[in-house]
């Protein structure tokens, strides 16, 4: 039982450093990891996410337009190292207000230059099964922390790409957890929607408007009434 116990640990903590590695993929792994504090690259991606939270001190049209100044150049990239993500997160940090720092800092318990907390995200595998299933489980994720290990956090379409392939893989190799599949692909794409509505709130602040609501329509413009007739007008003309 205690080599059972110590087997399923090693595969969890290796496995959940592996997630830590990718930048945060958006089909997995939490706030925290098994491997420490979070990587640069994967501290970048949750701190961006969470400036969709700001609820306090919402961002201005400035500060939107300064973001954006930093970002756009990686909108499209594939690709983002650690480095570049520490670049990046300096460049970023002056932006904004103490206040706003320490309301991303609730958000996303880090932020700029912090590490996460410890503790089991839930893009690891779990402890359960027996020694095959952990053996392959390991293998499985050390395979797609070596595919994603170089992705750029900031790109929609390239986490897009990798949510939906990887919740295939993971369905694929592991039927006997349906319903992990499920809560994985839950995970990804609520992640996926808070990437997006980050870059359509900066898009649209910059411009010194609000992001709109999704799914809320343009409200037509109330229709002119033609004015009244008088009594004049309706008088029929008399003949001379």
């Amino acid at each position: 039982m205690k080599r059972i116990a110590f087997l399923t640990t090693m595969v969890m903590c290796f496995a959940a450093g592996l997630l830590w590695a990718q930048g945060g993929p958006p089909g997995g792994g939490g706030k925290g990891g098994f491997g420490g504090p979070p990587t640069p690259k994967r501290q970048l991606g949750q701190t961006f996410r969470a400036v969709g939270k700001l609820q306090k001190k919402p961002l201005s049209k400035d500060q939107a337009a300064q973001m954006l100044a930093v970002l756009s150049p990686w909108r499209t990239k594939p690709k983002m190292n650690d480095d570049e993500a520490k670049e990046v997160s300096k460049k970023l940090k002056p932006v904004f207000s103490v206040d706003q720092l320490n309301e991303l800092d609730s958000a996303r318990d880090g932020g700029f230059g912090k590490g996460g907390p410890g503790g089991g995200g839930p893009g690891g595998p779990g402890g359960g099964g027996d020694e095959a299933t952990r053996a392959k489980m390991m293998d499985y994720f050390q395979k797609r922390g070596e595919l994603a290990k170089d992705d750029n956090p900031l790109n929609v379409k390239l986490a897009e790409s990798r949510m939906k392939e990887g919740s295939a893989a993971f369905a694929k190799a592991f039927p006997e957890m349906a319903k992990d599949s499920g809560d994985r692909a839950a995970r990804g794409q609520r992640r996926l929607e808070d990437l997006k509505k980050v870059w359509q709130m900066l898009d649209a602040t910059a411009k010194g408007g609000a992001a709109p609501a999704k799914g809320e329509a343009k409200k037509a413009a109330p229709a002119t009434k033609a004015p009244a007739k008088t009594a004049a007008s309706k008088e029929p003309a008399r003949k001379s």
